[in-house]
C-alpha cells in the first residue's frame, strides 16, 4: 500500500497485535485513560472492527506491516461521516450510499514511532480517499496539545480549522485545551496546493479522468463508456488504487492492492 507499509484487513486473528497498541498506555496517552485488556479486545473491539468492512466496502481500518521485516506497525483507517455543527467526535456515520467525508486516523506502537510511518500512511489515506473511493472531503481530530499527530496531519495535507471543547466524562490531561479539527478538500488537494510532489501523477490522474467525463456527458451513451475506460487506471501493483467519483457522473472503482 505504501513505500515501506503493507496494509490488510485485521482477521479475529489479530488480538495480540491490537493488544500491544490499545493496551500500552503510551499510546492510548490522548485517547483514553483506561488501556483495554485481551479479553476487551476480543469482545469489543475485532467485532466492531471486522463488522466495517461488510458495511462500508472500501473503507474501514487495515493492519499496518513493515515490508522489511513483516512486522506489526499498527493500524491506519478510513471512516464515512455526516458533518454537523457538533464537534467531529460527535458527528454520527455516514448512511451507506451517501458518503461524501471520511474522517481518517492512525495508530502506531511504540517501537514504530519516529520513523515517520504516520506520515507515509496518512498521504497514502488520502490519496485513496479522493482517487479510490470518490471522497469529496477527508477530516480528522485529536488534542490540541497532541503535536505529534497534528504535524502528521499538516504533512498530509490537511489545514487546521477550529479549536472545539468538548464536555468529556473523564477528562485527559490537556483537555481544558480543546479539541483541534483538520480537514482537506478534494479541490484543495487537486490544486497541489496541499499535496507534496510525490501527488503530482495521482492528482494529474484524477484531473484527466475528471475532464474526459464532462466531455463524455456532450457524446453518446456508447462514446462516453469508451472515455471512461481510455482512463481507466491499471490494477496492478501497489499503485492499483488510482479510481475515483466525480462530479456526479459516474464511478470507475478498481480494487486497491493489499487494501482490502
Amino acid at each position: 500500500m505504501t513505500e515501506r507499509l503493507v496494509w490488510r484487513r485485521f482477521t479475529a486473528a489479530d488480538a495480540d497485535d491490537l493488544l500491544t497498541l490499545d493496551g500500552d498506555a503510551r499510546v492510548m496517552r490522548f485517547l483514553d485513560r483506561r488501556v483495554k485488556s485481551r479479553a476487551d479486545i476480543q469482545a469489543q473491539v475485532l467485532p466492531r472492527l471486522l463488522a466495517f468492512y461488510d458495511r462500508y466496502p472500501g473503507f474501514g481500518c487495515w493492519a499496518a506491516h513493515a515490508h522489511a521485516d513483516g512486522g506489526f506497525v499498527g493500524w491506519f483507517s478510513l471512516h464515512p461521516t455526516s458533518p454537523s455543527a457538533a464537534a467531529m467526535v460527535r458527528w454520527a456515520d455516514a448512511p451507506p450510499g451517501e458518503i461524501a467525508v471520511a474522517s481518517m486516523g492512525y495508530r502506531l506502537r511504540v517501537s514504530a514511532w519516529g520513523r515517520g510511518y504516520a506520515t507515509e500512511g496518512a498521504r497514502a489515506l488520502v490519496r485513496r480517499a479522493f482517487t479510490h473511493l470518490g471522497i469529496q472531503e477527508v477530516v480528522a481530530t485529536t488534542m490540541a496539545v497532541n503535536t505529534g499527530s497534528r504535524r502528521v496531519l499538516e504533512k498530509a495535507g490537511l489545514t487546521y480549522d477550529r479549536t472545539v471543547h468538548v464536555d468529556w466524562p473523564d477528562p485527559l490531561p490537556g483537555t481544558e485545551h480543546g479539541e483541534v479539527e483538520y480537514r482537506l478538500s478534494l479541490t484543495d488537494w487537486m490544486s497541489g496546493q496541499a499535496a507534496g510532489e510525490r501527488d503530482a501523477p495521482y492528482r494529474k490522474r484524477v484531473q484527466n479522468l475528471r475532464l474526459s467525463l464532462r466531455f463524455s456527458k456532450l457524446r453518446s451513451a456508447s462514446v462516453h463508456a469508451a472515455v471512461v475506460t481510455r482512463y481507466r487506471p491499471a490494477a496492478s501493483g501497489a499503485n492499483a488504487a488510482i479510481t475515483t467519483l466525480t462530479n456526479g457522473v459516474t464511478q470507475v472503482s478498481t480494487r486497491a492492492a493489499g487494501a482490502g
